[in-house]
């Protein structure tokens, strides 16, 4: 198991027989959990961007994203 999560590249979720819960529940909080990471990562990295003074203004952005 350990090779094959490390060959996909994907995380395995173990189980617990007696939660009764089958790994559906578990995979659903995972997978939250996972956004919710990700979410708080690009957060960061955009505080960090702007304290490295790299911003655009809204016009530029929305030019950039063809919103405008």
């Amino acid at each position: 198991m350990v090779r094959r999560a490390s060959e996909s590249g994907r995380p395995v979720l173990f189980d617990e027989p007696w939660s009764g819960r089958r790994g559906r529940a578990d995979s659903a909080e995972f997978e939250a959990a996972q956004e919710e990471r990700e979410f708080m990562r690009a957060v960061i990295a955009g505080l960090f961007d702007l304290e490295e003074g790299r911003e655009v203004s809204v016009e530029d952005a929305r030019r950039t994203l063809g919103l405008s």
